[in-house]
């Protein structure tokens, strides 16, 4: 949180497979690393747009509570996902930047 990001991800690179005791920790890297990505994805999307990207779709489609419900019971059927996979999807959500160039 204190921007040492490369630090941290140099740390996280060293482990092999994440011990329980640093589950939270890595989870944590995680979630506050794709809040970020969501914030650059909407920032991206928004200058797309000014310079005259006409998306097909909503270039973000922000997470809603059916669609964690849906997560919850997928990764209950399949089992977990990595942490850095699991806060996507969870922070991030769908993006898509197809579409047209109006000129």
């Amino acid at each position: 949180m204190s921007g040492d990001h490369d630090g941290v991800w140099a740390d996280l690179h060293r482990i092999d497979s994440v011990p329980d005791a640093l589950d939270e920790d890595c989870r944590g890297v995680a979630f506050a690393t794709m809040q970020r990505v969501a914030r650059r994805v909407d920032r991206l999307a928004e200058q797309l747009t000014d310079l005259g990207l006409v998306p097909v779709m909503p270039v973000r489609e922000p997470v809603t509570a059916d669609y964690l419900r849906d997560l919850d019971l997928l990764q209950a059927e399949i089992g977990s996902t990595p942490p850095a996979l699991d806060a996507c999807l969870r922070q991030v959500g769908g993006a898509w930047f197809a579409g047209t160039v109006r000129r």
